[in-house]
Protein backbone atom coordinates (compact mmCIF):
# COMPACT_ATOMS: atom_id res chain seq x y z
CA UNK A 1 0.00 0.00 0.00
CA UNK A 2 1.41 3.35 -0.97
CA UNK A 3 1.94 5.74 1.97
CA UNK A 4 -0.29 8.79 1.72
CA UNK A 5 2.08 11.26 3.42
CA UNK A 6 5.11 12.76 1.63
CA UNK A 7 7.64 11.59 4.23
CA UNK A 8 6.29 8.04 4.02
CA UNK A 9 6.44 8.14 0.23
CA UNK A 10 10.13 9.10 0.34
CA UNK A 11 10.88 6.03 2.48
CA UNK A 12 8.71 3.88 0.19
CA UNK A 13 10.55 5.11 -2.92
CA UNK A 14 13.95 4.28 -1.38
CA UNK A 15 12.77 0.81 -0.38
CA UNK A 16 11.28 0.11 -3.82
CA UNK A 17 13.75 1.93 -6.05
CA UNK A 18 14.12 -1.07 -8.38
CA UNK A 19 10.45 -2.14 -8.40
CA UNK A 20 7.75 -1.32 -10.91
CA UNK A 21 4.04 -1.01 -10.19
CA UNK A 22 1.11 -1.94 -12.41
CA UNK A 23 -2.63 -1.27 -12.43
CA UNK A 24 -4.02 -4.50 -10.96
CA UNK A 25 -6.20 -6.68 -13.15
CA UNK A 26 -7.69 -8.27 -10.01
CA UNK A 27 -8.71 -4.76 -8.98
CA UNK A 28 -10.60 -4.29 -12.22
CA UNK A 29 -7.75 -2.21 -13.63
CA UNK A 30 -6.16 -2.07 -17.06
CA UNK A 31 -2.72 -3.62 -16.40
CA UNK A 32 -0.79 -0.47 -17.38
CA UNK A 33 2.31 0.70 -15.52
CA UNK A 34 1.85 3.16 -12.66
CA UNK A 35 3.95 5.94 -11.17
CA UNK A 36 3.82 7.12 -7.57
CA UNK A 37 2.83 10.75 -7.29
CA UNK A 38 4.18 12.95 -4.51
CA UNK A 39 1.88 15.67 -3.13
CA UNK A 40 2.28 17.96 -0.15
CA UNK A 41 -1.25 19.40 -0.26
CA UNK A 42 -3.21 16.12 -0.60
CA UNK A 43 -2.69 12.34 -0.37
CA UNK A 44 0.15 10.81 -2.35
CA UNK A 45 -1.12 8.13 -4.73
CA UNK A 46 -0.38 5.96 -7.75
CA UNK A 47 -1.27 7.33 -11.15
CA UNK A 48 -1.04 6.06 -14.71
CA UNK A 49 1.76 7.28 -16.92
CA UNK A 50 0.36 9.52 -19.67
CA UNK A 51 -0.14 8.04 -23.12
CA UNK A 52 2.27 8.92 -25.94
CA UNK A 53 1.69 12.54 -26.87
CA UNK A 54 0.75 13.43 -23.27
CA UNK A 55 -2.91 12.40 -23.39
CA UNK A 56 -4.23 11.15 -20.03
CA UNK A 57 -4.54 7.40 -19.67
CA UNK A 58 -8.09 6.05 -19.54
CA UNK A 59 -8.48 3.18 -17.06
CA UNK A 60 -11.54 1.04 -16.52
CA UNK A 61 -10.88 0.45 -12.81
CA UNK A 62 -14.29 1.07 -11.25
CA UNK A 63 -13.21 1.90 -7.69
CA UNK A 64 -10.20 3.35 -5.98
CA UNK A 65 -9.37 3.90 -2.33
CA UNK A 66 -8.35 1.63 0.48
CA UNK A 67 -11.46 -0.59 0.33
CA UNK A 68 -11.17 -1.24 -3.42
CA UNK A 69 -8.82 -4.17 -2.79
CA UNK A 70 -10.79 -5.70 0.10
CA UNK A 71 -11.60 -8.81 -1.96
CA UNK A 72 -7.85 -9.51 -2.05
CA UNK A 73 -7.45 -8.89 1.68
CA UNK A 74 -10.44 -11.15 2.45
CA UNK A 75 -8.90 -13.88 0.26
CA UNK A 76 -5.61 -13.54 2.11
CA UNK A 77 -7.30 -13.69 5.53
CA UNK A 78 -9.41 -16.71 4.53
CA UNK A 79 -6.36 -18.47 3.06
CA UNK A 80 -4.48 -17.99 6.32
CA UNK A 81 -7.44 -19.14 8.41
CA UNK A 82 -7.96 -22.25 6.28
CA UNK A 83 -4.29 -23.20 6.62
CA UNK A 84 -4.65 -23.04 10.42
CA UNK A 85 -8.01 -24.80 10.77
CA UNK A 86 -9.07 -26.73 7.68
CA UNK A 87 -7.85 -28.07 4.37
CA UNK A 88 -7.03 -25.33 1.85
CA UNK A 89 -9.67 -24.02 -0.52
CA UNK A 90 -9.84 -22.86 -4.13
CA UNK A 91 -10.52 -19.16 -4.67
CA UNK A 92 -12.11 -17.35 -7.62
CA UNK A 93 -13.07 -13.75 -8.35
CA UNK A 94 -16.26 -13.86 -10.45
CA UNK A 95 -17.25 -10.68 -12.26
CA UNK A 96 -17.60 -7.89 -11.50
CA UNK A 97 -14.05 -7.89 -10.13
CA UNK A 98 -13.94 -6.62 -6.56
CA UNK A 99 -17.56 -7.45 -5.76
CA UNK A 100 -17.42 -11.22 -5.20
CA UNK A 101 -15.07 -13.87 -3.85
CA UNK A 102 -15.92 -17.57 -4.21
CA UNK A 103 -14.28 -20.16 -1.97
CA UNK A 104 -14.63 -23.89 -2.67
CA UNK A 105 -13.48 -26.00 0.28
CA UNK A 106 -12.16 -29.54 -0.06
CA UNK A 107 -15.01 -30.88 2.08
CA UNK A 108 -17.54 -29.69 -0.53
CA UNK A 109 -18.68 -26.55 1.30
CA UNK A 110 -18.76 -23.35 -0.75
CA UNK A 111 -18.65 -19.71 0.35
CA UNK A 112 -19.57 -16.63 -1.65
CA UNK A 113 -18.45 -13.31 -0.18
CA UNK A 114 -20.45 -10.28 -1.38
CA UNK A 115 -18.34 -7.16 -0.78
CA UNK A 116 -20.87 -4.76 -2.29
CA UNK A 117 -24.39 -4.83 -3.69
CA UNK A 118 -23.39 -5.24 -7.36
CA UNK A 119 -24.61 -8.87 -7.34
CA UNK A 120 -27.59 -9.74 -5.12
CA UNK A 121 -27.01 -12.78 -2.87
CA UNK A 122 -28.70 -16.01 -3.95
CA UNK A 123 -29.84 -17.32 -0.57
CA UNK A 124 -31.27 -20.48 -2.15
CA UNK A 125 -28.02 -21.34 -3.96
CA UNK A 126 -25.35 -23.81 -2.95
CA UNK A 127 -23.01 -21.22 -1.38
CA UNK A 128 -22.88 -20.07 2.22
CA UNK A 129 -23.34 -16.32 1.88
CA UNK A 130 -20.97 -13.87 3.58
CA UNK A 131 -21.86 -10.17 3.40
CA UNK A 132 -19.52 -7.21 3.39
CA UNK A 133 -20.28 -3.87 5.01
CA UNK A 134 -23.24 -2.08 3.53
CA UNK A 135 -24.70 -5.22 1.92
CA UNK A 136 -28.20 -5.52 3.34
CA UNK A 137 -30.17 -8.77 3.11
CA UNK A 138 -33.46 -8.38 1.27
CA UNK A 139 -36.68 -8.54 3.35
CA UNK A 140 -37.67 -12.04 4.40
CA UNK A 141 -34.17 -13.53 4.49
CA UNK A 142 -34.23 -13.96 8.26
CA UNK A 143 -37.48 -15.93 8.11
CA UNK A 144 -35.60 -18.56 6.05
CA UNK A 145 -32.04 -18.10 7.30
CA UNK A 146 -31.88 -16.90 10.91
CA UNK A 147 -28.30 -15.66 10.79
CA UNK A 148 -25.90 -13.92 8.47
CA UNK A 149 -22.14 -14.03 8.23
CA UNK A 150 -20.40 -10.67 7.90
CA UNK A 151 -16.88 -9.62 6.97
CA UNK A 152 -15.23 -6.21 7.28
CA UNK A 153 -11.73 -4.91 6.60
CA UNK A 154 -10.18 -2.03 8.50
CA UNK A 155 -6.99 -0.11 7.87
CA UNK A 156 -4.18 -1.03 10.21
CA UNK A 157 -1.01 0.89 9.45
CA UNK A 158 -0.17 0.34 5.79
CA UNK A 159 -2.31 -2.78 5.47
CA UNK A 160 -5.90 -3.91 5.94
CA UNK A 161 -7.09 -6.35 8.59
CA UNK A 162 -10.20 -8.41 7.90
CA UNK A 163 -12.45 -9.91 10.52
CA UNK A 164 -15.75 -11.70 10.49
CA UNK A 165 -18.69 -12.26 12.77
CA UNK A 166 -21.82 -14.39 12.80
CA UNK A 167 -24.93 -12.60 13.92
CA UNK A 168 -27.68 -14.80 15.29
CA UNK A 169 -31.20 -13.51 15.78
CA UNK A 170 -32.26 -14.18 19.41
CA UNK A 171 -34.56 -17.20 19.80
CA UNK A 172 -33.88 -18.48 16.29
CA UNK A 173 -32.68 -21.91 15.24
CA UNK A 174 -28.93 -22.16 14.67
CA UNK A 175 -29.03 -23.55 11.16
CA UNK A 176 -30.03 -22.19 7.80
CA UNK A 177 -32.06 -24.51 5.54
Amino acid sequence: MLPTEPIGLDVFRKGHAHDSFWCGLLLGGCGAQLAHKLYVDRQCHFQHYPQPGGAPHACRRPRVGESSADHLYVKSALSQSLLEHEPPGRFAFPPPIGSLLDVDLEDGNRLRVHLDEAVPPDWAGDHTIVLGPGVVPEPGVFSRCPYVYRVRCESEGTSRRCGSARRVRPGSPTGCP
